[in-house]
Formats: structure tokens, sequence, C-alpha cells
């Protein structure tokens, strides 16, 4: 995690066995959720880096036909309302809506 208006790394740390495709900062800034090519999830304290809660693959490896039949996988676009419904789609043709309990 790096800090760009201060241009300081804050944290460094193994979140995913496969690389992190998205990641998304809550409106409040107490916790952050990321979004992995395997299809995992996981929400994390953002004052600590604490692990909070994960979801294993929640988006399936799945093919795509749009990048010249290339393949994708995992978990495509996170995204959070203020209320901590957190929406996220994937390459497996689903998007779906989780409530979590903050």
């Amino acid at each position: 995690m790096f800090d760009v208006r201060q241009r300081c790394l804050l944290q460094s740390f193994n979140a995913h066995s496969d690389s992190v495709e998205c990641l998304v900062i809550h409106d409040s800034e107490r916790f952050f959720v990321t979004g992995a090519a395997n299809g995992d999830i996981k929400v994390f304290q953002l004052d600590s880096f604490k692990e909070c809660c994960s979801f294993e693959n929640e988006h399936g490896r799945g093919h795509s036909s749009f990048l010249r039949g290339g393949a994708l996988s995992g978990v495509t676009q996170l995204y959070w309302t203020h209320d901590y419904h957190l929406f996220s789609s994937g390459t497996d043709g689903t998007i779906k809506m989780r409530i979590l309990d903050t």
C-alpha cells in the first residue's frame, strides 16, 4: 500500500495467492477491500492491515472473448456504498452483493 500524497510506502504484505486485480478504500477510510485473479475477495482494516473477512472463490475463473480470445480470471471490479454494501463483478459473468457487518 503506497500513499501517493506523501510518496511513501505504508505497508507491504502478501494478501492473496494470486495477483490483486482491484483495490477499493471505503469512504470512511476504516477499511479496504481487494479482489484477486483467483476470485477471492478480502476485507482489511486500513489502520492495522488486519484481515477482517474473506470470500474465497467469490468469482471463479472464467473466460472472456472480448480481448482476442484471451483468458481473464477472477474479480474485475469492486464498489462499496457508504452503508457497507459491497458489489463485485467477475469474469464468471456475475455481479454479487454482500452487506458487511462493521
